[in-house]
């Protein structure tokens, strides 16, 4: 069976030669082929997070899809900045992409007017779910719904300490959507950056911050067993994997609205065979039974996205978080 791929670059070949122009052979040869060789998936975090676990169940899924090694690296470091900044420079084959979350294509191109990449310096591929932020506290926290611990920060907000992975991450702008639209000033409450948000939920735990707005499967573990107290989140209806949790609209806080995306990019320029073949897979991998369930376990919602819609999406995000960083004096 001839692939769409071969045909089109059969096609092309022909048109070369008629109009006597290089034949890219080898270009076409290797886009038919890919991935020829290992893939490296780079998470800009900390192992255990979010994007860690879903590049790991993607990993695994693809590594037998494709019948070469896909592996995950992790490079930490600012945010999320070091590690996607590395992806947007590697070499246009797509054998280096990013887990590319919201946060780091668009927040902190948002808030940081030095940053190494724009949020539309990369080829985007697909997106696979998204997941909604939880204002979570402590077990031992004195606060059982988020408009107690809302109203204690109002009335001394200097007297409180936020985990966040990062200063422009989906944590930071989720706290303070929460905390503008109570009429609490964000830079009043100290926020505490962590290299990841395992680091963000494990101080939550330990008690050494007093509030987060992570993602539901950095806590959703601790949650189940009783470490940590969730108290709203951003998904539109509520979730089974938190059936008593309201969403923010229900607690009386529908400005907390951030949700957290989990998809797939490379750095610019890369073949239009190579994003086909990524859409193509996550669509497929988003179909399969086990992967669905273990998405769903770690409480990622499937939400697809090809390259294009993807691409929309994270610019809708970019100018929204543009507004938000200027109003909260994030940009720099």
């Amino acid at each position: 069976m001839v692939t769409k791929t071969f045909r089109t670059c059969a096609g092309l070949l022909l048109l070369a030669g008629l109009a006597s122009l290089p034949v890219p052979a080898a270009e076409c040869v290797a886009a038919a082929a890919y991935p020829s060789k290992p893939v490296q998936i780079v998470v800009a975090f900390a192992p255990g997070g979010s994007s860690d676990q879903v590049s790991r169940l993607l990993a695994t899924y693809l590594s037998k899809k494709w019948g070469q090694p896909v592996s995950v690296v992790n490079k930490p470091g600012g945010g999320g900045v070091v590690g996607t900044a590395a992806v947007a420079q590697a070499p246009a084959d797509g054998y280096t992409v990013n887990n590319a979350m919201v946060n780091t294509l668009a927040f902190a191109p948002a808030a940081q007017s030095n940053n190494p990449y724009t949020w539309d310096g990369f080829t985007y591929l697909a997106r696979v779910g998204v997941t909604p932020s939880v204002l979570t506290v402590n077990a031992g926290s004195p606060y059982k719904t988020a408009k107690e611990l809302v109203e204690a920060v109002k009335k001394d907000p200097a007297k409180f300490k936020t985990g966040v992975s990062g200063l422009a991450g989906t944590g930071a702008f989720g706290i303070a959507q929460i905390l503008q639209s109570a009429g609490v000033d964000p830079a009043k409450v100290d926020m505490v950056s962590f290299n990841g948000g395992v680091l963000v939920v494990t101080n939550l735990a330990g008690g050494h911050v007093d509030f987060v707005a992570q993602q539901l499967p950095e806590v959703l573990e601790m949650v189940r067993a009783g470490k940590l107290r969730a108290l709203m989140h951003t998904n539109p209806t509520r979730v089974k994997e938190l059936p008593d949790v309201p969403t923010s609209k229900e607690a009386g806080f529908p400005a907390f609205s951030v949700m957290a995306s989990s998809g797939y990019v490379g750095p610019p320029n890369l073949p239009p065979a190579v994003v086909t073949k990524w859409e193509t897979a996550i669509a497929d991998a988003l179909k399969d039974k086990e992967f669905a369930a273990s998405l769903e376990k770690m409480g990622l919602i499937a939400s697809y996205q090809n390259a294009k819609e993807f691409k929309a999406w994270t610019e809708e995000q970019y100018k929204s978080a543009k507004q938000l960083a200027g109003s909260l004096g994030l940009k720099k």
